[in-house]
């Protein structure tokens, strides 16, 4: 009975596609979070950043966009004309890289800024594969259904054929027919 293997091939491919994608969540879980303890860092600066403005409200850093960004310390900021220095006490800056206004003067507008950051590889290394890996898996899990259906359509057509053999079997041994 060669349906019957087909039927266990199907269980045994199942089986193996949820141990396989059990496993590999458990890897892309365990570089992540070894990442955490072997973290190469790097240190990156930028001069004289333009588009915030401290003036009551808080502004983001451009490099805080970035994977692993982290420890930022601002070396100097000016106003935009760059004749006007603003001194460390007038703003603090967030490890996120959210530089906020604590002065009581509100009237700085557009400022330039230069600092310094770290950066960690690592990190964005396997931030990057963990996303890949959840979009893939968000993929393939899309077409589940579609798989199962032609499963479900290759079984039939196997049970079919059974019985069409066991039908053409009976034909031939009673001598095709009975009668009154």
């Amino acid at each position: 009975m060669a349906e019957s293997g087909l039927i266990r091939g199907f269980i045994i491919g199942i089986t193996a596609l949820i141990i396989t994608v059990m496993i590999a969540f458990v890897v892309v879980y365990n570089v992540e979070v070894v990442d955490d303890d072997i973290a190469i860092s790097f240190t990156g600066s930028v001069v004289n950043e333009t588009g915030g403005y401290l003036n009551g409200t808080s502004f983001t850093l451009d490099e805080a966009s970035k994977t692993g960004f982290g420890s930022p310390f601002i070396s100097n900021m000016v106003n935009v004309t760059g004749d006007f220095v603003i001194e460390p006490g007038n703003y603090t800056v967030s490890s996120a890289g959210v530089v906020t206004n604590i002065s009581d003067v509100s009237s700085y507008a557009a400022v330039k800024v230069s600092y310094t950051y770290t950066w960690k590889e690592t990190e964005a290394a396997s931030d990057r594969l963990l996303s890949n890996y959840t979009s893939g898996i968000e993929n393939i899990s899309g077409k589940i259904p579609t798989l199962l259906l032609i499963a479900a359509v290759v079984l039939i057509l196997g049970i079919l054929s059974l019985l069409w053999k066991v039908y053409s079997s009976m034909n031939m041994e009673g001598g095709g027919g009975g009668g009154l």
